[in-house]
């Protein structure tokens, strides 16, 4: 075996190592109370920067659009506002899965395909191909 029921390479011990479901458990807790404290800036309803196409002169042309400021061209929201984006700019599935058809044995525990509370853990029809990112052999809530 390889990887133990919680998708981790067995033989290697580190320090955030999770070994219990109740460890598990208390990292999501941990996770869940960490992220209830952060506060996210003020965004228009594009996601952009309140008041930054005022000060920038930007122009508000109901679509998103490449516009100046200053010297710099930065991307605007519909509204006329600047803002970032971070990440991809398309959504579609991608490749996190693993071919676990054959390769059962290096795995402690794999989820059910026909229990329905697990099988978003399967790519689409195919009980062979799994993603440990999004499948877990336990509920954890």
């Amino acid at each position: 075996m390889l990887v133990d029921r919680f998708g981790q390479k067995t033989g290697t011990d580190f320090a955030a190592k999770v070994t219990t479901e109740d460890a598990l458990r208390e990292d999501v807790e941990r996770d869940r109370a960490y992220y209830a404290t952060l506060k996210p800036a003020a965004t228009d309803a594009y996601g952009g920067l309140p008041g930054s196409g005022a000060k920038f002169g930007l122009a508000k042309t109901g679509y998103f659009h490449l516009g100046k400021a200053g010297n710099a061209q930065v991307l605007v929201t519909p509204e006329g506002n600047a803002f970032f984006q971070l990440g991809m700019c398309g959504v579609s599935s991608i490749d996190d899965y693993t071919l676990v058809r054959g390769r059962e044995s290096i795995y402690e525990a794999l989820p059910a395909f026909n229990d329905p509370k697990l099988r978003t853990a399967y790519r689409d029809n195919d009980s062979g191909t799994l993603s440990i990112l999004f499948g877990t052999p336990f509920d954890c809530n």
